[in-house]
């Protein structure tokens, strides 16, 4: 038996190796497949931005246009309706007062508001762009506890100074003192870097670049006007700013032992 087993492979060892080598790569395949859909299925994007809040107050991220058209065919009406939704790049604006509002809850010791606008940065004549070509984004420096960012060199901005992150410094080769020349909707303006800062960890954040303006408030810095989004979450400490007086906002807050009575959450209503 053993013999003829023998030489039944000799005189078609071709087959079984094709046989073998097809097996191999179908186990290999269905291995690999298997293998992503698991990290599909347990990958948990990181908060990134907002990773020191707790909660995170935002607005919708699509629009929604519902379009009516009446018909009259043969003594009959027809009504066709059509329903078409488009997703947003980013999150929508948020009440100017909704800040407040927050913080004034019960449980909730401060709502930060966060300022996001789109900026083109350049140093030197050269633009600057954030790891693997993140665009550059304009922040007000209060806001950013919400990561939360830490200075590694210098001070928090001033008027007429901005704070960059320690990859967007390091990729521009500016220092504490330099200069960075900031582009957004309302013209150019030339500003000296105050401080270098970074997320904990890291240099920064995968998408994108930053560069911290003094106050989220557009009209102390008319050059950095633009874009607003809102969002809301808890912090560890009082409040680090107030909210903006116009325009819309992100807010973070923080919840803490509420007073005897008061509910154990705290609820936004927009």
């Amino acid at each position: 038996m053993i013999r003829l087993a023998i030489g039944t492979l000799r005189r078609h060892r071709g087959a079984y190796a094709g046989t073998f080598l097809a097996a191999l790569l179908a186990v290999a395949l269905l291995s690999g497949g298997g293998l992503l859909l698991a990290s599909v299925l347990t990958a948990q994007p990181p908060a990134d931005r907002f990773a020191a809040a707790d909660v995170v107050v935002s607005g919708e991220r699509a629009v929604t246009v519902e379009t009516v058209t009446h018909k009259r065919k043969k003594d009959k009406d027809k009504t066709k309706r059509k329903v078409k939704t488009e997703r947003l790049a980013g999150a929508g604006t948020l009440p100017a007062d909704l800040a407040a509002r927050l913080a004034g809850l019960p449980g909730v010791a401060s709502a930060v508001p966060d300022l996001a606008f789109p900026v083109e940065a350049t140093a030197a004549g050269r633009p600057l762009r954030g790891a693997d070509g993140a665009p550059v984004v304009g922040h007000g420096w209060a806001s950013a506890v919400l990561t939360p960012y830490t200075l590694r060199t210098g001070n928090a901005p001033g008027p007429g100074e901005a704070v960059l992150d320690a990859d967007l410094a390091i990729r521009a080769g500016l220092g504490v003192g330099g200069e960075v020349t900031v582009t957004s909707r309302t013209g150019v303006r030339t500003l000296r870097v105050a401080g270098i800062a970074a997320p904990t960890g890291r240099d920064a954040l995968a998408a994108q670049g930053r560069c911290s303006s003094p106050t989220p408030r557009p009209p102390r810095c008319p050059a950095w006007t633009g874009r607003r989004r809102s969002a809301s979450s808890p912090l560890p400490a009082p409040p680090m700013c107030a909210p903006p007086s116009s325009g819309p906002s992100t807010a973070r807050c923080r919840p803490v032992a509420p007073p005897a009575g008061a509910p154990s959450s705290a609820r936004s209503r927009s």
